[in-house]
């Protein structure tokens, strides 16, 4: 079967989040020092700072991260409606599809491709070998050269 996709934030994207909310913790210490010595003329309790930053931040990163987390369902939502529309696509024109996940080097071949070569759905496997044993053995050496040129951003033959 095809793997499941989802869609996940990036490290950088947590990076800058993380800096951001860094840089209002800061602004925030800063300030209320300078509101206190300019217009309370008190000594400043930096530990009433520390605590009203800690829970304005904890209220501030809870809407921003239930924000986030609502697109991040919503847009898993959408991936999955179109990957079922495009499986039953496929599965309504009969075509014979398959696909190969270079970086897990995971197949899939759909029943449909496994039909067309005269295999029931179990019958194969989903491994890379299934298509490498239906390649005339001449051939194989001048498919797998190609294949890897291919595969280092050449051009085949």
């Amino acid at each position: 079967m095809p793997r499941k996709t989802t869609v996940v934030p990036s490290r950088l994207t947590a990076l800058k989040i993380s800096l951001a909310y860094a840089a209002l913790g800061v602004a925030w210490v800063i300030g209320l020092i300078w509101f206190h010595r300019r217009y309370l003329s008190t000594d400043f309790d930096l530990g009433l700072a520390v605590a009203s930053f800690i829970g304005l931040t904890a209220i501030a990163l809870g809407v921003v991260l239930d924000q986030h987390f609502r697109r991040l369902k919503e847009a898993n939502e959408a991936l999955s409606k179109s990957e079922l529309r495009g499986k039953q696509a496929l599965a309504g024109a009969s075509q014979a599809v398959w696909e190969w996940d270079i970086s897990t080097d995971a197949v899939y071949f759909s029943p449909e491709w496994k039909a067309l070569l005269g295999f029931a759905e179990t019958e194969l496997e989903d491994r890379l070998s299934e298509w490498e044993t239906r390649i005339h053995p001449e051939d194989l050496p001048r498919v797998r050269a190609q294949l890897d040129t291919h595969l280092r951003g050449g051009q085949g033959e």
